[in-house]
């Protein structure tokens, strides 16, 4: 069960494309819906060019597997962590965010990370928990409840 990750690429924008739509993934994403292809090649176009989003995505004996997305913001490192339907609940969402995490922290400014996951995504407040995610916050958007998970960077 050895993960590798390396930072998403042009060449990634289908993966992410099929990945975002995947029936399994797309419900629990705050914007819950199916993205079309020119939108989401024109998000990940502008992505790319940023330096306050990093990407990486996910293999499996080289087969990609997911995707982890941080936000940098001045407080911290937003994340967000998708998997193919036939990955998900195996524990490849713990070691991607331990893995992606180190990277992450390793930047000078990054001393928390935090997730906004909907209350019904049992399977991803599990994941984040046993990642060591403490629940910080809940919030209210429209009619949904989210937790605000966050894990601070060791001393």
């Amino acid at each position: 069960m050895e993960l590798s990750f390396r930072d998403a690429v042009w060449e990634d924008a289908e993966f992410l494309l099929s990945l975002r739509n995947d029936p399994s993934v797309w419900p629990h994403c705050i914007q819950a819906r199916p993205v079309g292809r020119r939108e989401h090649l024109e998000w990940f176009k502008d992505v790319l060019r940023r330096d306050d989003v990093r990407i990486f995505i996910l293999f499996q004996d080289r087969i990609s597997i997911g995707q982890v997305r941080y936000d940098l913001k001045q407080e911290g490192a937003y994340v967000s962590i998708s998997l193919c339907a036939d990955h998900q609940g195996q524990g490849f969402g713990v070691q991607a965010l331990k893995l992606t995490g180190q990277k992450i922290f390793s930047l000078a400014n990054v001393t928390a990370l935090k997730a906004l996951i909907k209350e019904n995504n049992k399977g991803s407040l599990r994941c984040f928990k046993n990642a060591g995610f403490c629940r910080i916050d809940r919030e209210r958007n429209g009619n949904e409840y989210f937790m605000i998970m966050e894990l601070r960077k060791a001393s």
